[in-house]
Parts: structure tokens; sequence; C-alpha cells
């Protein structure tokens, strides 16, 4: 009787490790929610009311949130910083210094330097930043720039 049960256990035990099949422990989930100061993001889209449309050279459009409350800023070929503070989600942008070149004139530099002015609050949704402009302006959306901000 006691081969017979100690029979069972042991292949109850095998046919246990023979379910592992080899697999090994699924890596730790490296899915990190991003932050405002996380990386470089880059303008992608805007919409408001009475306009809506996709940036064709986004990595021209870059702004980069610093942990300390500045920011700098790459708007078509002009080149600016300004301070920022957060407050949960509550943004506010102070004003942004920046070079005056001329750019292009289908450029939406200006409006990029205009329009974080004027931010109100942000969120991220599926790892992108929305910046919601004051009194329902507009939102515009950034994605993360896989490169860093330009010298």
């Amino acid at each position: 009787m006691k081969t017979i049960r100690m029979m069972v256990i042991l292949a109850a035990a095998l046919s246990l490790v023979a379910c592992q099949g080899g697999k090994k422990d699924a890596p730790p989930e490296t899915n990190v929610a991003p932050t405002l100061t996380s990386t470089v993001w880059q303008w992608v889209e805007f919409t408001n009311p009475v306009e809506q449309f996709e940036l064709s050279d986004p990595q021209n459009y870059l702004v980069h949130f610093q942990q300390d409350g500045s920011l700098n800023v790459l708007a078509d070929c002009n080149r600016g910083m300004g301070e920022y503070s957060d407050d949960q989600g509550a943004l506010s942008v102070g004003p942004i210094a920046a070079t005056r070149a001329l750019c292009p004139g289908d450029s939406k530099g200006e409006d990029f330097i205009k329009y974080l002015g004027v931010g109100a609050r942000y969120f991220f949704q599926d790892g992108d930043l929305f910046i919601d402009l004051m009194a329902d302006g507009g939102t515009m959306r950034f994605s993360a720039f896989t490169g860093g901000m330009p010298e």
C-alpha cells in the first residue's frame, strides 16, 4: 500500500514538472507609465473646434520638460527655453524666449510656441502626451521622440 501511495505521489510530482515544459518565469513588465519629464516629446497633431491637422515633420517641433521646472523647445528652425509648473495635471508655461529666425512659409513654429504658452492641462493616453489649451482652444498631441534634444 505504501508503495502504491509513493508511486502516485511521484507520478503527480513528475506530471507537475512535465507541465512546466521548460518555461522560464516571464520577465517583469517594464511598461512604465510616461511622465511629463520622462522623454523629449514631438508634436504630432493638433485639434480644435475649427481645424485638425497632423504635422508632416514632427521631429521639428520638440519640447523637453525638465525636472527643475525649465523647458527647452525646438520650434521648426527656432530654439527656445522657458519655465513651466505642473500641479497634478494642471500645466502652466511661462513665456518662452526663442530665436526669431524666419522659417519656411508652412512652418508651425510660432503656433507651437503660442499653443504651449496657453496649455492648461495635460494627460497621457496610449503612451502619448495630450495638452489641452485654455478656453477649449484645442488639444496638442505629442509622442515620445526617440532621439534627444538637438544641441
